[in-house]
């Protein structure tokens, strides 16, 4: 593949670890962090993340890659060790990753992979092997502006889902616990423990017929209500395997999507 003229070598296609039913494996590794006591889980750092792996015959490998994603050049970075890069980097994130914020680029390029693997799009691995690399990397991006580059899609993504960001100050160990759901949403999470679709769409009034009283002023006016971290109420979904992909307060509707029970 050419970049800009310069010839980049196919590494490998990126696949994430999967069960037996084909699905991607994901993790949430946050809650065993040894300080999450004490510490505030980053912009990104909330995943849902996969794992994977590339040869390690590219240890100590010096210069430039490029995702591809599909027929597109999403990302390009430089690194002094191709093999570090992504085995020790980007390929599986630790639980200290999600809370220190010099590790946030490692949780952003996982969790977008993952993404983009489970809407099943191809993603592939170039280098470019050069002493040079911040030059060039810098003369690539500013040619061909990768979308994983872009600073307006980084601060997008930066809240951790499409719902808005919650304040770091309360990103703290209990959000991210999920060791048992006995809480005042139990109706919701049984209802959807249940639930063998990928998909499900549950208007408000659906959703308070399962509870059994009414849902709070909050949730029909604030986006952030629906959130997946933060608050109490979005354990009843994520320890059910669910996440809200969509909240349309104007139809009254909420989307979840399954991705697989918190562990």
């Amino acid at each position: 593949m050419r970049l800009d003229g310069i010839e980049f070598n196919f590494v490998c296609e990126i696949e994430p670890v999967r069960d037996g039913d084909g699905s991607i494996r994901y993790f949430m590794p946050q809650k065993r962090y040894s300080e999450a006591n004490s510490a505030s889980v980053h912009q990104f750092g909330w995943g849902p993340f996969c794992k994977f792996e590339i040869s390690t015959d590219y240890g100590g490998s010096e210069g430039v890659f490029a995702l591809k994603v599909d027929e597109k050049i999403k990302f390009i970075e430089e690194t002094c060790d191709l093999d570090k890069k992504f085995n020790r980097g980007y390929g599986e994130i630790t639980p200290e990753n999600c809370f220190k914020d010099d590790k946030e680029d490692n949780c952003r390029i996982n969790h977008n992979i993952f993404e983009e693997k489970r809407m099943n799009r191809s993603i592939c691995l170039y280098f470019k092997e050069t002493s040079n690399r911040e030059k060039l990397k810098n003369q690539l991006i500013q040619k061909i502006e990768p979308e994983w580059n872009d600073s307006r899609f980084i601060e997008e993504t930066g809240a951790g889902n499409k719902l808005g960001s919650e304040s770091r100050a309360v990103r703290k160990r209990e959000s991210v616990d999920f060791e048992g759901y006995n809480g005042k949403y139990l109706s919701l999470f049984n209802y959807l423990s249940n639930e063998n679709e990928g998909m499900i769409e549950l208007g408000f009034d659906e959703i308070e017929e399962i509870l059994g009283f009414n849902l709070p002023e909050a949730a029909r006016k604030h986006r952030a209500w629906w959130a997946n971290s933060g608050h109490p109420q979005c354990k009843a979904w994520l320890k059910a395997g669910f996440r809200v992909d969509e909240i349309y307060l104007g139809d009254k509707i909420v989307l979840f999507k399954k991705y697989g029970k918190v562990n």
